[in-house]
């Protein structure tokens, strides 16, 4: 099962990453509709996330698995997660907020692929069953 995971992952990144690049390089020499190649390249960089936390489930399993810890900007990641299930609500028609108190510190030690993809999963969810009104991810420290 291990074995199979892994190379199922290995698999679908060669041709994401090949996407993403041809979105990059839509995006430098195309004008037209940009927030939508933007839109497609973190999309298709969150699925990339995905196919990764099945390749750290399989580490798992192995006893392999090393998180990162750097220091980012997780206002800036947020605000990608957050430009993605903005546009996943507009669909449904629920609007989606984003809230940084401002004694958020500029910089956090966190592994940034691993939070953005629960953050994700959250707003997702919190769309999916909403059926009116509004979705709000809020931060504070």
């Amino acid at each position: 099962k291990e074995l199979y995971f892994a190379s199922a992952c290995h698999e679908l990144k060669n041709p994401l990453t090949c996407l993403l690049g041809s979105l990059s390089i839509m995006s430098n020499k195309m004008k037209f509709e940009p927030e939508l190649l933007e839109e497609a390249e973190e999309s298709g960089t969150m699925l990339k996330s995905l196919i990764n936390n099945v390749l750290d489930f399989s580490k798992m399993e192995a006893d392999r698995l090393e998180i990162e810890s750097l220091d980012i900007d997780l206002r800036t990641s947020m605000q990608k997660v957050f430009d993605i299930s903005e546009g996943i609500g507009s669909k449904k028609g629920i609007k989606v907020f984003l809230d940084i108190d401002s004694s958020f510190p500029p910089s956090v030690q966190t592994d940034a692929p691993k939070i953005s993809q629960v953050i994700l999963n959250l707003l997702g969810n919190a769309i999916k069953f909403t059926d009116q009104g509004f979705v709000c991810l809020k931060m504070t420290w």
